[in-house]
Protein backbone atom coordinates (compact mmCIF):
# COMPACT_ATOMS: atom_id res chain seq x y z
CA UNK A 1 0.00 0.00 0.00
CA UNK A 2 1.36 3.37 -0.74
CA UNK A 3 1.40 6.98 0.52
CA UNK A 4 -1.24 8.23 -1.56
CA UNK A 5 -3.73 4.92 -0.80
CA UNK A 6 -4.61 5.57 2.73
CA UNK A 7 -7.27 7.50 3.58
CA UNK A 8 -6.96 11.43 4.99
CA UNK A 9 -7.54 10.09 8.47
CA UNK A 10 -4.53 7.87 8.82
CA UNK A 11 -2.29 11.17 7.79
CA UNK A 12 -4.20 12.72 10.57
CA UNK A 13 -3.48 9.75 13.37
CA UNK A 14 -0.08 9.41 12.37
CA UNK A 15 0.50 12.85 12.73
CA UNK A 16 -0.68 12.96 16.38
CA UNK A 17 1.49 9.70 17.05
CA UNK A 18 4.18 10.51 15.19
CA UNK A 19 4.64 14.14 16.57
CA UNK A 20 4.80 12.57 20.27
CA UNK A 21 7.22 9.88 19.10
CA UNK A 22 9.41 12.53 17.14
CA UNK A 23 9.64 15.15 20.08
CA UNK A 24 10.18 11.79 22.94
CA UNK A 25 13.52 11.25 20.85
CA UNK A 26 14.63 14.79 19.62
CA UNK A 27 13.66 16.74 22.95
CA UNK A 28 16.40 14.59 24.81
CA UNK A 29 18.70 14.76 21.90
CA UNK A 30 18.88 18.25 21.40
CA UNK A 31 18.58 18.98 24.94
CA UNK A 32 22.33 17.37 25.33
CA UNK A 33 23.69 18.26 21.83
CA UNK A 34 22.71 22.15 21.60
CA UNK A 35 25.01 24.76 22.49
CA UNK A 36 25.32 25.20 26.14
CA UNK A 37 24.96 29.13 25.81
CA UNK A 38 21.71 27.98 25.19
CA UNK A 39 19.54 28.09 27.92
CA UNK A 40 17.45 24.42 28.80
CA UNK A 41 14.45 26.24 28.47
CA UNK A 42 15.41 27.37 25.04
CA UNK A 43 16.86 23.72 24.14
CA UNK A 44 13.42 22.21 25.66
CA UNK A 45 11.73 24.56 23.07
CA UNK A 46 13.71 23.58 20.63
CA UNK A 47 12.73 20.24 21.16
CA UNK A 48 9.01 20.56 20.63
CA UNK A 49 8.90 23.85 18.31
CA UNK A 50 11.26 22.53 15.02
CA UNK A 51 8.99 19.43 14.85
CA UNK A 52 5.76 21.02 15.87
CA UNK A 53 7.24 23.33 12.24
CA UNK A 54 8.15 20.48 9.81
CA UNK A 55 5.99 17.55 11.54
CA UNK A 56 3.02 18.64 9.42
CA UNK A 57 4.60 19.25 6.04
CA UNK A 58 6.45 15.87 6.19
CA UNK A 59 3.26 14.01 7.25
CA UNK A 60 0.67 15.82 5.50
CA UNK A 61 1.64 17.19 2.59
CA UNK A 62 5.02 15.36 1.17
CA UNK A 63 3.58 11.92 0.85
CA UNK A 64 0.81 13.30 -1.11
CA UNK A 65 2.89 15.28 -3.58
CA UNK A 66 5.78 13.60 -3.90
CA UNK A 67 5.53 10.24 -4.78
CA UNK A 68 2.78 10.86 -7.50
CA UNK A 69 5.82 12.40 -9.21
CA UNK A 70 7.56 9.55 -10.20
CA UNK A 71 5.77 6.56 -12.23
CA UNK A 72 7.46 3.91 -10.76
CA UNK A 73 5.44 3.72 -6.89
CA UNK A 74 9.04 2.35 -4.91
CA UNK A 75 10.94 5.01 -6.39
CA UNK A 76 8.38 7.61 -5.22
CA UNK A 77 8.27 6.08 -1.65
CA UNK A 78 12.09 6.64 -1.66
CA UNK A 79 11.88 9.97 -3.16
CA UNK A 80 9.67 11.42 -0.36
CA UNK A 81 12.28 9.43 2.24
CA UNK A 82 14.79 11.90 0.53
CA UNK A 83 12.79 14.67 0.18
CA UNK A 84 11.08 14.42 3.87
CA UNK A 85 14.23 13.40 5.54
CA UNK A 86 16.46 16.39 3.93
CA UNK A 87 13.55 19.41 4.11
CA UNK A 88 12.89 18.85 7.85
CA UNK A 89 16.53 18.92 9.37
CA UNK A 90 17.38 21.99 6.37
CA UNK A 91 14.33 23.59 7.50
CA UNK A 92 14.93 23.21 11.22
CA UNK A 93 18.35 24.63 11.46
CA UNK A 94 16.83 27.48 9.06
CA UNK A 95 14.27 28.10 12.06
CA UNK A 96 16.87 27.46 14.62
CA UNK A 97 18.96 30.36 13.56
CA UNK A 98 16.09 32.71 12.72
CA UNK A 99 14.86 31.80 16.39
CA UNK A 100 18.16 33.06 17.96
CA UNK A 101 18.53 36.14 15.41
CA UNK A 102 15.21 37.16 16.15
CA UNK A 103 15.32 37.34 19.71
CA UNK A 104 19.13 39.17 19.58
CA UNK A 105 17.13 42.13 17.43
CA UNK A 106 14.63 42.25 19.85
CA UNK A 107 17.26 42.59 23.01
CA UNK A 108 17.71 46.02 24.18
CA UNK A 109 21.46 47.81 23.22
CA UNK A 110 22.97 48.83 26.01
CA UNK A 111 25.27 52.22 25.84
CA UNK A 112 29.20 50.88 27.14
CA UNK A 113 30.28 51.81 30.49
CA UNK A 114 32.93 54.75 30.41
CA UNK A 115 36.14 51.88 30.63
CA UNK A 116 36.80 50.14 27.37
CA UNK A 117 36.83 46.49 28.29
CA UNK A 118 38.86 45.94 24.57
CA UNK A 119 41.82 47.48 26.03
CA UNK A 120 42.41 45.04 28.67
CA UNK A 121 43.54 42.13 27.44
CA UNK A 122 42.75 39.69 30.37
CA UNK A 123 39.08 40.73 30.38
CA UNK A 124 36.24 38.14 30.08
CA UNK A 125 34.98 39.96 26.82
CA UNK A 126 38.03 40.21 25.23
CA UNK A 127 38.38 36.38 24.87
CA UNK A 128 36.09 36.34 21.83
CA UNK A 129 35.23 40.04 21.18
CA UNK A 130 32.22 40.13 18.75
CA UNK A 131 32.66 43.40 16.44
CA UNK A 132 36.21 45.23 16.61
CA UNK A 133 34.29 48.49 17.56
CA UNK A 134 33.84 48.63 21.49
CA UNK A 135 30.28 49.68 21.00
CA UNK A 136 29.15 47.11 18.83
CA UNK A 137 30.62 44.81 21.06
CA UNK A 138 28.75 45.79 23.77
CA UNK A 139 25.51 46.03 21.75
CA UNK A 140 26.21 41.97 20.79
CA UNK A 141 27.10 40.96 23.77
CA UNK A 142 23.97 42.51 26.29
CA UNK A 143 21.88 41.06 23.17
CA UNK A 144 23.06 37.75 23.63
CA UNK A 145 22.50 37.84 26.79
CA UNK A 146 19.00 38.93 26.82
CA UNK A 147 18.40 35.94 24.31
CA UNK A 148 19.71 33.87 26.78
CA UNK A 149 23.14 33.03 24.73
CA UNK A 150 26.32 33.50 25.98
CA UNK A 151 28.46 36.55 25.00
CA UNK A 152 30.78 34.51 22.69
CA UNK A 153 27.96 33.15 21.18
CA UNK A 154 25.29 35.47 19.08
CA UNK A 155 23.99 33.16 16.47
CA UNK A 156 23.44 29.20 15.77
CA UNK A 157 26.80 26.99 16.04
CA UNK A 158 27.97 24.45 13.37
CA UNK A 159 26.97 22.07 17.34
CA UNK A 160 23.65 23.41 17.01
CA UNK A 161 22.95 21.94 13.41
CA UNK A 162 24.41 18.94 13.83
CA UNK A 163 22.58 18.13 16.77
CA UNK A 164 19.25 19.05 15.21
CA UNK A 165 20.74 16.65 11.76
CA UNK A 166 21.47 14.24 14.46
CA UNK A 167 18.11 14.27 16.16
CA UNK A 168 15.93 13.64 12.40
CA UNK A 169 18.46 10.73 11.72
CA UNK A 170 17.67 9.51 15.66
CA UNK A 171 13.64 10.18 14.85
CA UNK A 172 13.70 8.79 11.09
CA UNK A 173 15.71 5.49 11.79
CA UNK A 174 14.34 4.81 15.77
CA UNK A 175 11.01 5.60 14.92
CA UNK A 176 10.87 4.18 11.77
CA UNK A 177 11.79 1.34 13.55
CA UNK A 178 9.24 1.58 15.90
CA UNK A 179 6.41 1.66 13.86
CA UNK A 180 7.54 -1.00 11.53
CA UNK A 181 8.43 -3.45 14.75
CA UNK A 182 6.30 -3.05 17.58
CA UNK A 183 2.97 -4.12 17.55
CA UNK A 184 1.24 -1.77 19.45
CA UNK A 185 2.17 1.11 17.23
CA UNK A 186 1.17 -1.06 14.40
CA UNK A 187 -2.22 -1.37 15.43
CA UNK A 188 -2.64 2.17 16.53
CA UNK A 189 -1.90 2.92 13.13
CA UNK A 190 -3.87 0.58 11.83
CA UNK A 191 -7.10 1.10 13.27
CA UNK A 192 -9.65 2.25 10.40
CA UNK A 193 -7.24 2.10 7.60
Amino acid sequence: MHSYDYPPEFFWRFLVIGYLLTIAIEAPILLVGLSRGHSLARRLFAGVWLTACTYPIVVLVLPLVVPPLFADPQTGEWAYLAVAETFAPAAECLLFSLLIKRNLSEAEPVVPDSTNALDHEDSEKTKMPLSENPYQASQEMSRAKVAGLSPQMSCATWQDYLAIIAANLASFLGGGWLIENVAWFKNLLANNV
